[in-house]
């Protein structure tokens, strides 16, 4: 249909499962095996008001609310996080094989989550020489890891075509104006209390907070899934910013799939 019910329905609906996937997403990561039913529940509390920070977030409220693709992006990625935990944890080949596939999806539906997964990719490296579980035994979760991104790319292949066109375009000229030293500042803004930002001053003490926060939450958090979340934030940044100083390509709504982890 065309009425706004038939429009916004996909991204009110995805909005909705980020929200769940978000609860999933925490739950996994605080849950204490063998733990006391204090504890746990504590855990389930935590999951809780995290999904409801993710509902509450404004910039993640705004895209749920346009008829875009970008809740389909951030559902695919946050519950691809889970199933890499998951299958991190058990090394089960039912959850390899759901990661490699949204995954895919997710590449599908946005290019900047490219970003995202090079994150998850970076923090399966993490993991491996953490664990120390580096081996290429058939079971072993590196060579499971690898099957679920060359499962992924083979998906990835009927849109090699059409992916290469609009690089070739891209390159040639783009419209997203080039960044400057006010472009990250506004996007944390954005993250965080959605609209247009506000004055440089509030943007600079915004930005001191946050990195505040983020070394509060390394300090805070033992669990090693933390490198997950630093690097959902990190990577999607640096990538845009080094790709801009060829290509301008930073923009402030390509980053409500790095705004999650972030949240």
């Amino acid at each position: 249909g065309e009425g706004l019910f038939s429009l916004r329905f996909f991204s009110i609906l995805f909005g909705l499962l980020t929200v769940w996937a978000g609860y999933l997403f925490v739950k996994q990561i605080f849950y204490i095996k063998n733990g006391s039913s204090s504890d746990n529940k504590k855990t389930e509390y935590l999951a809780l008001f995290a999904a409801l920070m993710i509902a509450l977030n404004p910039f993640q409220a705004q895209y749920s609310l346009e008829a875009r693709m970008y809740t389909l992006g951030t559902f695919f990625i946050l519950f691809s996080s889970y199933l890499l935990l998951k299958a991190l944890e058990t090394n089960y080949k039912k959850y390899w094989f759901w990661y490699g596939l949204f995954i895919s999806a997710a590449l599908y539906t946005h290019y900047y989550l490219v970003f995202s997964v090079m994150a998850q990719g970076l923090y399966i490296i993490f993991y491996l020489i953490k664990t120390k579980k580096i081996s290429f035994t058939i079971n072993s979760t590196l060579v499971r890891a690898l099957a679920s991104y060359i499962f992924s790319a083979i998906l990835f292949l009927p849109w090699l075509k059409p992916f290469l066109r609009q690089l070739t375009r891209v390159e040639a000229s783009y419209w997203i104006p080039p960044m400057d030293r006010w472009s990250i500042p506004g996007t944390i803004w954005k993250m965080v209390y959605g609209g247009q930002g506000i004055n440089r001053f509030v943007l600079t003490i915004s930005v001191i907070l946050s990195v505040f926060l983020i070394i509060y939450f390394f300090r805070k958090i033992k669990q090693t899934e933390k490198w997950l979340i630093f690097l959902s934030v990190l990577i999607p940044f640096l990538a845009a910013v080094l790709l801009s100083f060829k290509t301008a390509i930073y923009l402030d709504r390509y980053f409500v799939f790095t705004s999650l982890f972030f949240v």
